[in-house]
């Protein structure tokens, strides 16, 4: 099976991953939801109805007290058919506060936009995958966040399972920059006729570390209205913490329970 899968990756994604043995000369700050928002963003199923779907969100809060404000927006808008998904989010975040003894005054000013893509390679099981994001905060430590990541993948036995990998750069200016290597999995397909598994993993690389996430359930339906879902979630993440100014290294195991009901 090894051999058939990896015969559907180009040679470049193999040839860049040799770049992340070469470390780069500064480090760049990471956390564990902006490896997650680039995963997310790949691992959304392909309508498979006739009629293509969008959606636009546009909103807005103000938030208050008596010694801090802050203003946000936050727009979004999808789009997914059995060939292409494309996203775009935008969140823009002004935010003041004051001591006793000062008037408000401006502490933060966030612009973080999101682009992303998933499309079907001509008439194969082949698809491509984009993902690109900017913040810009003039007043934070950072100043601005670049990351990008482009990727192949191939989708195997009827759908049910989906095997990419992605390479991308990313780029802080008062931190610094690396390149990193993305492959994921994403599983489906009963076992029996009462009993689904599925299954979702990635591995985030770097010449640094390597960090894993593996999300694993077993449904096991009971009758007609209720499932039994047993999950487990396994966990290892290396990662800096900007806001502690300290590198996270830690194993996480987590396992539940639950039952699932079907009001339909």
């Amino acid at each position: 099976m090894n051999h058939h899968i990896c015969k559907y990756f180009p040679d470049w994604i193999f040839v860049f991953s040799l770049l992340f043995l070469i470390p780069n000369q500064a480090f760049a700050i990471d956390s564990e939801s902006d490896r997650e928002k680039i995963v997310t963003a790949k691992s959304r199923k392909f309508y498979r109805g006739s009629r293509a779907i969008q959606s636009l969100l546009l909103s807005g809060n103000k938030d208050s007290d008596h010694n801090s404000k802050s203003y946000q927006i936050d727009t979004r808008y999808y789009y997914q058919s059995d060939r292409q998904m494309h996203e775009v989010n935008f969140f823009q975040k002004t935010s003041y506060a004051s001591s006793s003894s000062k008037e408000m005054e401006k502490k933060n000013e966030l612009y973080d936009l999101m682009v992303s893509n998933k499309f079907i390679l001509g008439e194969t099981k082949n698809y491509g995958v984009l993902y690109n994001r900017a913040n810009y905060d003039e007043l934070s430590s950072y100043y601005y966040d670049l990351r990008t990541a482009a990727g192949f993948g191939r989708i195997f036995f009827e759908d049910k399972i989906e095997l990419d990998a992605s390479v991308g750069y990313m780029d802080i200016k008062n931190s610094g920059s690396k390149s990193f290597l993305l492959p994921s999995i994403r599983m489906n397909f009963p076992i029996t006729r009462n009993l689904m598994f599925t299954q979702r993993a990635y591995w985030f690389i770097d010449y640094e570390s390597m960090d894993d996430e593996i999300r694993t359930t077993l449904k096991y339906r009971i009758n007609n209205r209720v499932s039994l879902a047993l999950n487990h979630i396994l966990e290892q993440r290396k990662y800096d913490d900007a806001a502690k100014h300290s590198q996270i290294n830690q194993t996480r195991r987590y396992f539940s329970v639950g039952f699932v009901f079907d009001l339909q």
